[in-house]
């Protein structure tokens, strides 16, 4: 049986990183909505202003993109199930989405919610560094200079900066917590909780005994 799943965290929570692991292991479809708009936002002053600044992209925005891109890879996500990775991130998001799936005839199985406390959020990201062709993540302190996947150069992101975490992880606490309520009153969803403060190995086990 084919499954879908969604992984739902702060910032530096480790979604990406874990997304990319699991991607690679079980040949998911990937969605990352924060590398889509990334891409979009080189050509898009306003949304550009909206992502550096640490405030989300609106609603109906996103759940057009993702809708857009569900129906163009309707084939490869029945036949090897999908990872959503930064989306939702509202409530609102969320209702459109299940809206968007039944009519597709998608199930998501399960959500997963990564925990992190703030002080490891702004430790993790001050410290981080992006791959900008395929977007892996390392940590500065690993003194690794070029991309392991794509031998890409490797650069801070610039929305990596306290000011604009401690935006993003208020943001989070406001908007995309009500989500694990909603989730949980799904009575078809499995909803498992992962210690993001774990490396990420560990991390990735945790995961992988529910998968």
């Amino acid at each position: 049986m084919i499954k879908n799943y969604i992984l739902i965290g702060p910032p530096g929570s480790g979604k990406g990183t874990q997304a990319k692991k699991l991607t690679e292991q079980f040949h998911l479809l990937h969605l990352s909505t924060g590398s889509i708009f990334r891409q979009l936002a080189q050509h898009d002053n306003n949304l550009k202003e909206l992502i550096t600044s640490g405030n989300l992209v609106p609603d109906t925005q996103v759940v057009d993109l993702i809708s857009k891109y569900i129906r163009n890879n309707i084939i490869t996500v029945k036949k090897t199930g999908i990872l959503l990775d930064g989306f939702p991130r509202t409530l609102t998001q969320a209702k459109n989405m299940s809206k968007i799936f039944v009519m597709e005839g998608i199930t998501i199985n399960v959500v997963y919610i990564m925990t992190l406390n703030y002080d490891e959020s702004i430790n993790r990201l001050l410290g981080r560094r992006v791959c900008t062709m395929c977007g892996a993540n390392y940590k500065q302190s690993n003194n690794i200079i070029k991309c392991t996947y794509c031998n890409n150069i490797l650069s801070k992101r610039s929305d990596d900066q306290v000011n604009i975490i401690k935006n993003r992880f208020q943001i989070y606490e406001k908007q995309t917590k009500p989500l694990i309520e909603y989730y949980d009153n799904q009575s078809n969803i499995d909803v498992i909780y992962i210690n993001g403060s774990k490396d990420e190995n560990d991390v990735f086990n945790q995961i992988t005994k529910h998968l």
